[in-house]
């Protein structure tokens, strides 16, 4: 296998000429005053020259002809003629040093630092940091090693987004293995805020040139490349992008030319971190993309279900200790989900070709905040959470051009209602693109053909309903819907075959039958029925819309017949709430369920009296059982059920703490008119948010907690959890939710 790694090459192509390469040296660092060091190393000999007055030309060039300097031979030959026509600029002094390996020539200044940017440097890397950006960049291997973004320029930088091992660079694999390589020869230049690696040879495949320019909130990167002839490569970038998803799954929002390939612009969004709005330049037509892949171990992984598990590993093992997940310890169940995600710059390259020629492109990345009513926001220091985590909803998986769990995690159908309803509130994401896209190209996937996990629950039907007229009606999109209407339909047509009895609701002997997958649902389903009131609803309105008076007045009668079976079905008068489903025995399934009552509460399934009355009886039980972490979210429960396969209490979904659903007992609160009691909840967990406790990472289990905080879930993200910041939009502020 030749793999021209991210950090380096494990072989040239010319196995011969690999033996007479000796390993880079270490390079110390010298910048005695502000002089700057030009180092050429060639086999033979060192020259150091210690330049007083240097001005930098332009990348790569030739400080005679302003040329491009191709090697350190030509750099050595034409000394003494250069020393002689510096000597008027310049005081110059030579130094031969002893025979020494071939290494990096190495331009360094001392970067200058300013008021929102400060510089550190060690003799292997320069790192700057501002309140919104740290970089780090090798100086000896084309690299960043370092990368944290912060949208609320707090400083927050401890956890290096990047995966360490592979970090960003030029890569050229010619095998299907991933590698990590080891160093790649080139040259390095620091000046300023700029660092600079040119002469970057990736075998006889192609030469780069980086050059990286920091600011307090933007990273510009400049990129040459020489080609001389035509290749076939798995990987030919001249900048890959490896993120690691086990801090936290980055998530590449914008247009697709095809699934996995990302068109410029893309807002990279990074959960609970912030995002980079990345735009290029190019000098030519022939378009570049961002390639999006999932690996784990540095494997590639087919796009499809990521959904596995196996024992743990001992390094697995070791990460829950440090994590506290008892629930998987005690499994001894291990997630095999991705954890890395690979982004590849790719430019004139096609069906594994990469072809001939000269390139220059030109990126610019700079950390950017979207989030609603910034005015309101931005004035609140409790409000920061929402800064921070409104966009951690959109978890985009380009790879299967549809919106997912996380960016690294399973498609869910059933939840694209939640992700519908936050981007009808979300700016747009970037020129004219905005989240809803991200729901018409997931819609549209589905309605092609594409199956998402577990497509045969009850909710996935109304979840796409709701979805289809939250674009249509927030884009709007008439020529979309008149497409796409027939296929919104048959989604019609499976709720109403839910309803086996005729009397509106939504039956199935199936077990589970909704999201919340570890609860033995089974009959009459009041979470499936109370989405599909609304579906019905929102679906006779985009008929309205489309002039279809009697497929308008059908699903307004079904929704009619939903609302008048509802309470009368579900309600328990032992314990004054709704319970979760009925059986075909007419026995009552309530655990006190806080999501069910919530959603049928604000969606007004019931009227105010029974509202109240019910929320009297959840509030009152919430106190009893001594419950208040809302920083981590609500339980879904609040009494144990048996479940399958069994958990014990406050464990996953029975009784464990989840910000996914918790929108829905808030919403419901604030649709009452219990503010007071609504902020109560939505304030702390405003403070997890600010806080980034509603995740840890892939795989850490930190979606749902125990009531002491302990992670006790497996996904590490689950997006759903960020749905109740829609709260802030339809409860808090009044706005509620927009029901045709």
């Amino acid at each position: 296998m030749r793999v021209m790694g991210l950090m380096g090459l494990m072989g040239s192509v010319n196995p011969e000429a690999d033996k007479n390469v000796r390993a880079p040296e270490k390079c110390e660092r010298r910048t005695p005053g502000s002089e700057d060091f030009l180092l050429d190393r060639s086999r033979q000999r060192t020259t150091l020259i210690s330049v007083k007055a240097f001005s930098p030309l332009p990348f790569g060039s030739d400080l005679l002809t302003g040329r491009p300097v191709n090697n350190v031979v030509n750099f050595s030959r034409q000394m003494t003629q250069w020393a002689a026509w510096l000597g008027t600029f310049f005081s110059l002094q030579a130094v031969l040093a002893a025979d020494l390996p071939m290494a990096n020539r190495l331009s360094t200044a001392r970067p200058a630092a300013t008021r929102d940017l400060t510089v550190e440097t060690t003799p292997r890397a320069v790192t700057y940091t501002s309140p919104w950006l740290k970089l780090s960049f090798s100086r000896h291997t084309p690299a960043m090693t370092f990368l944290s973004v912060d949208a609320t320029g707090e400083s927050r930088h401890k956890q290096n987004l990047l995966k360490e091992s592979i970090a960003w660079g030029p890569v050229v694999a010619i095998a299907t293995n991933s590698s990590t390589g080891t160093d790649l020869p080139c040259e390095v230049a620091v000046k300023g805020n700029v660092v600079r690696y040119w002469n970057i040879r990736l075998g006889d495949f192609e030469t780069d040139s980086l050059a990286f320019t920091v600011e307090p909130k933007a990273l510009k990167v400049k990129i040459e490349r020489e080609i001389p002839q035509d290749y076939e490569a798995v990987i030919a970038s001249p900048l890959r992008m490896m993120f690691d998803a086990t801090v936290t799954p980055v998530s590449p929002l914008g247009r697709l030319s095809e699934p996995g390939k990302l068109r410029f612009p893309v807002l990279l969004h990074f959960p609970d971190w912030g995002s980079l709005l990345v735009r290029v330049k190019e000098q030519k037509a022939d378009e570049a993309t961002l390639d999006f892949s999932l690996l784990r171990d540095l494997k590639p992984i087919a796009p499809g279900a990521v959904a596995a598990w196996a024992g743990m590993t001992p390094e697995y093992r070791q990460r829950m200790e440090k994590a506290g997940n008892k629930r998987l310890l005690e499994d001894n169940a291990m997630h095999l989900g991705p954890e890395q995600i690979q982004l590849v710059l790719n430019k004139g390259r096609s069906a594994g070709r990469q072809r001939a020629g000269k390139q220059r492109l030109e990126l610019s990345m700079a950390v950017t905040a979207i989030y609603p009513k910034p005015s309101v926001v931005d004035a609140d220091p409790k409000l920061i959470g929402i800064k921070r985590a409104w966009l951690n909803v959109f978890g985009f998986r380009a790879d299967l051009a549809c919106l997912a769990n996380n960016a690294a995690g399973d498609t869910c159908q059933f939840c694209l209602f939640c992700y519908a309803d936050q981007a009808c509130y979300t700016p747009p994401l970037f020129d004219n693109f905005t989240a809803l896209d991200l729901v018409r190209i997931s819609l549209d996937r589905y309605f092609d053909g594409f199956k998402g996990f577990q497509d045969q629950f009850q909710d996935v039907a109304p979840s796409t309903i709701i979805a289809a007229w939250d674009y249509a009606t927030g884009k709007p999109d008439r020529q979309w819907l008149k497409r796409r209407i027939s296929f919104i339909e048959t989604y019609a047509d499976r709720m109403i075959a839910a309803d086996v009895d005729g009397d509106g609701l939504c039956e199935s002997e199936r077990d589970p039958t909704n999201w919340w997958d570890c609860t033995p649902w089974n009959w009459k389903d009041a979470y499936s029925s109370a989405l599909s009131w609304r579906a019905f609803r929102c679906l006779a309105d985009l008929e309205h819309r489309l002039g279809n008076h009697a497929k308008q007045k059908l699903y307004r009668d079904r929704a009619d017949q939903i609302k008048a079976a509802y309470y009368a079905t579900f309600y328990n008068p032992e314990t004054g709430v709704l319970a979760g489903w009925r059986l075909k025995d007419g026995k009552f399934a309530d655990c006190y369920f806080l999501w069910v009552n919530g959603i049928a509460i604000a969606y007004g399934l019931v009227d105010t009296t029974q509202a109240n009355a019910i929320l009297d009886r959840l509030q009152a039980k919430i106190k009893a059982t001594g419950f208040s972490s809302f920083q981590y979210g609500l339980p879904g429960n609040l009494v144990h059920f048996a479940g399958k396969p069994p958990l014990r209490f406050q464990y996953y979904e029975n009784g464990g703490v989840t910000g996914s659903m918790a929108y829905h007992y808030i919403q419901g609160l604030y649709s009452a008119g219990r503010k007071a009691e609504a902020d109560v909840i939505f304030d702390k967990m405003l403070e997890g948010y600010r806080a980034g406790t509603f995740q840890n990472g892939i795989g850490g289990g930190g979606d749902w907690k125990e009531w002491d905080g302990s992670p006790c879930g497996y996904e590490g993200l689950l997006v759903d959890a960020y749905y109740p910041l829609t709260a802030f939009i339809t409860g808090r502020l009044g706005h509620k939710i927009p029901i045709p």
